[in-house]
């Protein structure tokens, strides 16, 4: 077994987060081998190159730079292995105090991340949409569906004549309203896919489904726009839509954490957030 999973199994993480936190230490380690570095020659001039080309974006595969949120987890997860390296004597000892100095720059620099707030998040152009980036988005909106539930919808959770789709919880299956005219939208992207609706014959990562909606949002004019903002953004239209607290619950949350059996509401009901929805999009 080597270094890397030796750490992860003694962290007892969950199978997905055991992932997510391999790819950043794969990420460092790739990195020192390119330098021909090892652990044992780690110091504070390495670490800080190293942090100078994560925050540049130099590091990883995509086009846009790594946000704050994300900087701040690749160094929360890096600082975690590097104690368990440091209490294993693979490191020098005094790279501790480097990651403690590191980590008050770090706030230091950005202070306390700003959140947005949901109505800051656009829902124009949520009706209808054209490519994969507002299906993500849309999804997320509408039912409540998070980027790893929607990595793994079918295209056969699809009910096309009732404007439905079912999304794999946690717990449960649940069945949600689709306004008809998205519906419409989501069914011309569906023909030709195989099992996946956005990864085709294997389930899309979360992470690929997270930054569709990333990107649908910067084409809004925000670079706020997240799964949970929108989901946020929801429940205020549903509240100003006249929605009860159960349909509410029917449509977005997972059955365990709603009552014994929650219902969907009616295609009508939804309608009223169509309406919402299409007065704020006059606005934004």
């Amino acid at each position: 077994m080597d270094m890397v999973s030796t750490w992860l199994k003694s962290a007892s993480l969950a199978p997905h987060t055991e992932r997510a936190y391999r790819v950043e230490v794969d990420r460092f380690m790739v990195y020192l081998d390119r330098r021909n570095l090892a652990l044992a020659e780690l110091g504070s001039r390495q670490l800080e190159r190293f942090w100078a080309q994560l925050r540049r974006g130099r590091l990883h595969n995509v086009a846009t730079l790594p946000s704050h949120g994300s900087l701040q987890q690749s160094r929360r997860i890096l600082c975690a292995f590097l104690r368990w390296c440091a209490a294993a004597q693979l490191t020098p000892p005094d790279i501790l105090t480097e990651l403690r100095r590191s980590s008050v720059r770090e706030t230091e620099a950005h202070g306390r991340p700003v959140r947005a707030t949901p109505s800051a998040v656009p829902v124009a152009n949520l009706l209808r949409i054209a490519d994969l980036d507002g299906a993500a988005a849309a999804l997320s909106f509408w039912a409540g569906a998070s980027p790893q539930e929607l990595g793994a919808l079918r295209t056969d959770a699809f009910d096309w004549a009732q404007s439905q789709v079912t999304i794999a919880r946690r717990s449960a299956e649940t069945s949600v309203v689709l306004p008809e005219s998205l519906s419409a939208s989501l069914r011309v992207l569906a023909r030709g896919k195989h099992t996946y609706f956005f990864g085709h014959d294997a389930p899309a990562s979360a992470a690929s489904i997270a930054y569709r909606i990333s990107k649908w949002g910067k084409r809004q004019g925000s670079a706020t726009a997240s799964a949970r903002a929108l989901r946020a953004r929801f429940l205020e239209m549903a509240k100003l839509a006249g929605w009860t607290p159960d349909e509410i619950r029917g449509q977005m949350r997972r059955r365990k954490l709603a009552l014994d059996a929650p219902q969907p509401p009616p295609l009508k009901r939804v309608v009223k957030i169509e309406r919402v929805a299409g007065a704020a999009s006059h606005r934004e």
